[in-house]
């Protein structure tokens, strides 16, 4: 879902779409010089606490929602042109 929704919303991604090769994190493209202001703009917005190793680095684990999961994505979505 989170792969899906992250290229849906117009990011490449770093990580290989295949599920064998992910293990739940999702990376995706964005420049390192913006991708502290993306990754602050998430948490302090979205309340979505992420990364910005190798990009924009989210990484839901099992107490995450499909709810949560849909929150990041619209979240980087809205923040997109704003930090790419």
């Amino acid at each position: 879902m989170l792969k899906s929704g992250l290229t849906d919303a117009g990011f490449e991604l770093v990580t290989p779409l295949d599920p064998a090769l992910s293990g739940g994190v999702a990376i995706a493209a964005v420049d390192s010089a913006r991708r502290g202001a993306l990754v602050d703009a998430l948490y302090e917005r979205y309340g979505i606490a992420c990364a910005a190793t190798g990009g924009l680095r989210i990484c839901p684990h099992v107490y995450n929602t499909a709810e949560h999961v849909a929150r990041a994505v619209s979240g980087a979505r809205a923040l997109r042109e704003e930090h790419l």
